[in-house]
Order: C-alpha cells, then sequence, then structure tokens
C-alpha cells in the first residue's frame, strides 16, 4: 500500500479527487486512513474474499463518533484571544468569520459566503459559524459525533468570547428558554381545568 500520508481534515480521506484534483472529504476506512474510493486495488480485492466479522469491524456509529469538529484543528493566536475578549457583542460575528476563514466549525467546507450564525437555545449565546447543512444537522437528529462534540467545545468557547445572538425574525437579542415546564405549571395553566370534563 502507497505510504503517502494526505493532510485530510480528521476522519476524512484528503487523497486528490480524480479530475479537479481537490482532496477527498469522504470519510475514511479504518484501518487504512483512506475512503473506499481510494483503496488500492489490492486491498480491495482482499477485503472483498476475506471478510472481517462484523463484531470485529467498528461500526459506523464508532467511527462517526470518532470525528471531530473541523475547528478543534486551528490554530488559535493570543491577537484571537485577545480580540475575543474586547470584542462588541454586535461584532461578534464577524470576529467569530474571520477566525473561521469561511469554514464551517463542524465540517470545515469553505462557506462561500453562506454560513450561518449557531447559537445555543438555552442560552441565547452564539456558538459560531455553521454550514446550512451542518446547522440543519446540528439542531436535528443528528446531535451525536462531530455535532455532540462541537456544543461541548465550540469556536466561541475556543476563543472565550460570550455573546448573545442578535435574532433577525424578531429583531432582538436572544434571550435563554424558558426552564422546562413542571406538571404543577400544566395543570395550573390548563384552559380545560374547571370546565366539568
Amino acid at each position: 500500500m502507497n505510504d503517502q500520508v494526505f493532510d485530510g481534515p480528521k476522519g476524512r480521506c484528503g487523497h486528490p479527487c480524480k479530475g479537479d484534483g481537490r482532496p477527498c472529504r469522504r470519510f475514511i476506512t479504518v484501518p487504512y486512513n483512506t475512503c473506499s474510493g481510494h483503496l488500492p486495488d489490492d486491498v480491495k480485492a482482499r477485503q472483498t474474499s476475506e471478510r472481517t466479522p462484523a463484531e470485529v469491524r467498528p461500526s459506523f456509529e464508532e467511527e462517526y463518533a470518532a470525528i471531530e469538529p473541523a475547528c478543534w484543528e486551528w490554530a488559535v493566536s493570543d491577537a484571537d484571544l485577545a480580540a475575543a475578549r474586547q470584542v462588541d457583542e454586535a461584532l461578534a460575528d464577524i470576529l467569530l468569520k474571520e477566525w473561521q476563514r469561511d469554514r464551517c466549525a463542524v465540517c470545515g467546507e469553505p462557506g462561500c459566503g453562506w454560513l450561518v450564525i449557531d447559537h445555543d437555545h438555552q442560552t441565547g449565546l452564539i456558538r459560531g459559524m455553521l454550514c446550512r447543512s451542518c446547522n440543519t444537522r446540528e439542531g436535528g437528529c443528528y446531535g451525536w459525533g462531530p455535532f455532540m462534540k462541537y456544543r461541548k467545545r465550540n469556536p466561541a468557547e475556543i476563543l472565550g468570547l460570550r455573546a448573545r445572538y442578535w435574532d433577525p425574525i424578531r429583531d432582538e437579542w436572544a434571550k435563554p428558554a424558558a426552564p422546562p415546564d413542571t406538571p404543577e405549571d400544566r395543570r395550573k395553566y390548563n384552559p380545560l381545568i374547571g370546565i366539568g370534563l
């Protein structure tokens, strides 16, 4: 097998793609450190003839859980940290965009100007800039793997930035979410209480 090491983001292949030569963004196949499309022919032939038992192979969940957010690999300078301490809340998104260099904090893909500001709905604080795909998956049922790790240590945490999210729809600063209702609250404010049902 070729011993050449390619410099792709953690968990990604990084081999040059056919045609345009850009680094491959597909997930690596353990233990070959390359995606299935870039495996040498002899390895592909051996894999089909000698299948590893399923209990020995890492599952998709194990491989996916091992992937770290791209922002964990980015350098943080003293100037970045100083700027984060002094930045005005209204300019926090600009500071994040400059530090992230127009890249998504989870997948590392360039956003081409289409990054969105991700924020924590529980605290109302900005977490980082994500591509639309990662922002949708982060808020949905994909709250594990790199997304769970991103929530624990996001670009705002890395830089020490604490800024509230400006909600463009409501035209106001985001407020922390209300604490969850208790059963007593639900009974107290139930409109059906007292109507004889």
